[in-house]
């Protein structure tokens, strides 16, 4: 048996920078494993171990074997670090040191038990670079409970898959079908239904609900789905709708997006990455939301609607209309009042993409052409900047007409 590194992280509670087993290369529960460790100039510790000579310290050899022992031990009792265990250096015994490890060296790890009773296990442990040895050592680990990450209060259905360092704090309650990614924190009070599936390293906090059916009166209690992404934090009193069996019966969420307390992101929307969505913001059902959009408090948007990428809506608008790429709206109804600027400043494009960008606008806005005379003027530019590309394919995409231009008093 063979793991690569995904596989490693399932049976390893350690992470960057302090994970030292890249690979295990062969694996027997209950009798012996091999695997290594790569060893990187980039690794933090060398920078001062030494300077001009670096050198693998002799203990982060002997923790590599630890690690590497950690496994096997984990494997032959047939438990993870999510199963609530952990397993604890004991004690280290005749370690030796025969050769410096160095940067671009491939350390080859092996260990073998010796002995097992109840929590303990002792291993005999080798290191090796190019076949020669580095480092011999006898090592104990024991097996502890680890503080629990399921507080005792929270209702798990153990239909529910929890992958590895997922923290679920009290009165949360985790439904049937729910997939939960790696290193996930669940806050207090929190319910999740499904089928829903979440990424790796979402937050949710107290008195959000997720995944939950669709409350319009075309929903009858089908599987629909809800997907979302990695690295998203959803505030308090959050609310996320699964899909409709008449549309896409799906809802899906990106990556790395912010919803802030009692946001509202109704059945089968698409959001994408890096979305901002301030208090009381709400999207109803079948809205789509682009890249890097920011939606400020309270804004409205009605069903079907679309927000352009790396655009901006102002707070306490309603959004009757479309919104282009990079468009900034205002009002009740809301509309175009000009670019993003702020955000045209921080993707830090250059002056002659903004100024493409703004004459696109205003060939949009502020020629007198009708929609269809404008975007044929576009195409042009289009070709020549991806930008000017995507403020055009938005407003090609359109099902219910932009916004019309709001001149600021």
């Amino acid at each position: 048996m063979s793991l690569d590194i995904d596989e490693i992280l399932q049976f390893l509670p350690h992470r960057y920078p302090f994970l030292l087993v890249d690979r295990v290369d062969e694996l027997v529960p209950g009798e012996r494993i091999a695997g290594r460790k790569n060893v990187s100039a980039n690794e933090p510790y060398l920078q001062g171990h030494f300077p001009g000579n670096p050198i693998m310290p002799g203990v982060l050899v002997v923790e590599a074997l630890a690690q590497l022992c950690c496994i096997l031990a984990f494997q032959s009792r047939g438990r993870r670090p999510s199963d609530g265990y952990l397993h604890y250096l004991a004690g280290v015994d005749d370690a030796r040191f025969k050769r410096p490890v160095r940067p671009g060296d491939v350390l080859e790890l092996h260990g073998a038990i010796l002995s097992e009773r109840r929590q303990f296990m002792k291993f005999d442990c080798k290191a090796l670079v190019d076949g020669e040895l580095a480092c011999s050592v006898t090592l104990m680990c024991v097996e502890r409970k680890s503080a629990r990450l399921i507080d005792e209060r929270a209702i798990v259905d153990p239909r529910a898959e929890l992958g590895n360092n997922v923290v679920v704090g009290p009165w949360s309650s985790i439904g049937p079908d729910v997939v939960v990614g790696d290193d996930c924190e669940i806050g207090a009070h929190v319910v999740l239904r499904g089928p829903t599936v979440l990424g790796r390293g979402n937050r949710i906090f107290q008195f959000s609900t997720v995944g939950e059916g669709s409350p319009a009166f075309a929903y009858k209690g089908e599987p629909t789905t809800l997907a979302i992404g990695d690295n998203n934090v959803i505030r308090e009193g959050v609310t996320i709708h699964r899909g409709l069996a008449t549309d896409r019966s799906r809802t899906v969420v990106g990556n790395n997006n912010l919803f802030m307390a009692y946001v509202h992101i109704g059945h089968d929307c698409v959001l994408g990455d890096r979305i901002v969505m301030a208090n009381n913001a709400s999207v109803a059902g079948h809205v789509t939301v682009g890249d890097e959009a920011v939606l400020s408090g309270y804004v409205g948007v009605p069903q079907f609607r679309s927000i352009g990428p790396y655009s901006f809506v102002s707070a306490m608008s309603l959004v009757t209309k479309d919104v282009p790429a990079y468009v900034a709206a205002d009002g009740n109804p809301a509309g175009a009042v000009g670019l993003n600027i702020e955000r045209l400043r921080r993707l830090g494009l250059e002056e002659n993409v903004k100024k493409a960008l703004q004459d696109a606008y205003n060939t949009v806005y502020r020629r007198g052409l009708t929609l269809k005379e404008a975007l044929d003027e576009l195409q042009e530019p289009a070709e020549a900047h991806a930008e000017v590309r995507c403020f055009v394919d938005s407003i090609e995409k359109s099902d219910h007409g932009i916004i019309r231009e709001r001149r600021r008093l």
